[in-house]
C-alpha cells in the first residue's frame, strides 16, 4: 500500500522542490525525492516537527467535470406525401468482349 502524501518540501540533497512527504507506519514523516532518489526518515518527534514545519502544500488537482447528459435527438419523420425516388440503375461495366 502506498503511503499517503501530506505535502511537498525542498530536497536537502538536490534542491528539488518536488520532494514528497508522507507518513510512515510509525506515524513519522518520510521524505522521498524522485529526482535524486533520496529518502529521509524522521526518527523522533523533534525531527518530525521540524520537517513538518518546512512542508509546502500539495498542489490541487483539478477534477474533470462529469459528462453532461446528451440531449435526446429529435425523431426524423417523413411526410405522408413524400415519395422516395427510385434508385438509379448502376452503370454497366464494359470489357473488351462487349460490342455494344
Amino acid at each position: 500500500m502506498a503511503a499517503k502524501a501530506i505535502g511537498l518540501c525542498k530536497c536537502p540533497v538536490c534542491g528539488s522542490e518536488k520532494a514528497r512527504a508522507s507518513v510512515s507506519v510509525r506515524g513519522l514523516v518520510c521524505v522521498t525525492c524522485n529526482r535524486c532518489h533520496m529518502q529521509l526518515f524522521a526518527r523522533s518527534e523533534i525531527s518530525d516537527e521540524r520537517i513538518r514545519e518546512k512542508l509546502l502544500p500539495l498542489p490541487v488537482v483539478a477534477t474533470a467535470e462529469p459528462p453532461r447528459a446528451a440531449a435526446p435527438e429529435p425523431e426524423m419523420t417523413v411526410p405522408a406525401d413524400y415519395e422516395t425516388p427510385p434508385p438509379e440503375a448502376p452503370e454497366k461495366k464494359r470489357n473488351a468482349f462487349d460490342i455494344y
